[in-house]
């Protein structure tokens, strides 16, 4: 039987996805309002489920000022 997938703080979530702890946070703050990717709340306390993390990788998100 496959052990079921823990959520993630924001630091664990930012290694988890690859990058500096500062970039997943002002991403999820201030370039997708919240929303991207998708966060639980428990306690609250933010986490995030590697599910929702991979879907998040997958489909990029949008750059804080186009060049």
């Amino acid at each position: 039987m496959e052990e079921p997938r823990k959520l993630l703080n924001l630091a664990q979530a930012a290694n988890y996805l690859g990058v500096a702890e500062h970039v997943l946070h002002n991403t999820f703050y201030r370039a997708t309002k919240r929303t991207m990717p998708s966060p639980t709340y428990m306690g609250g306390r933010l986490y995030f489920h590697p599910d929702n993390l991979d879907e998040f990788a997958l489909k990029g998100s949008k750059p804080l000022r186009s060049s």
